[in-house]
């Protein structure tokens, strides 16, 4: 899978003693096909549960007007997720 994207942002939400709220949000090109931004959703998710990671609230890709361009798109696939991970473990995301 070729998915072109810019930036993945791992933000922390809430500090707990070892796991801690993290939120992952994406912007994926409009041009791409919905299934492969759907795929993309996916392996970033598998990749998250693999290191222990429990998914606690998920969006489903839709696709976003901007309210400036980006790239010279006006519009784009997002994706999101939380998960709580222990802190050691998201070096490795």
């Amino acid at each position: 899978m070729n998915l072109k994207y810019n930036r993945v942002i791992l933000t922390p939400m809430k500090q707990d003693t070892e796991k801690q709220l993290y939120e992952i949000v994406f912007l994926a090109n409009p041009s791409i096909p919905e299934e492969e931004a759907r795929d993309f959703h996916q392996k970033i998710k598998n990749e998250a549960t693999t290191l222990g990671a429990l998914i606690k609230d998920e969006s489903k890709i839709e696709k976003i007007h901007l309210s400036y361009p980006i790239k010279k798109q006006m519009e784009a696939n997002l994706g999101s997720f939380k998960f709580t991970m222990d802190q050691g473990k998201i070096d490795k995301l």
